[in-house]
């Protein structure tokens, strides 16, 4: 559990200091949004492991 919630905790400094769909080349633009889906479903498998319930959509 310490493990997905370190990982929400980095996720949000991320995403709070690096544009996703603004970034300044494509390239960049498809590397954060394939990093958000790969975090996606790590807290979704961590999550449903522990038989915690995701929201569908925030």
């Amino acid at each position: 559990m310490e493990y997905l919630l370190d990982l929400a905790k980095a996720f949000n400094r991320f995403y709070r200091e690096c544009p996703v769909l603004a970034a300044a080349e494509p390239e960049l633009v498809s590397a954060r949004l394939a990093l958000c889906e790969s975090v996606r479903i790590v807290l979704t498998d961590g999550l449903a492991t522990l038989t915690i319930g995701v929201p569908e959509a925030m």
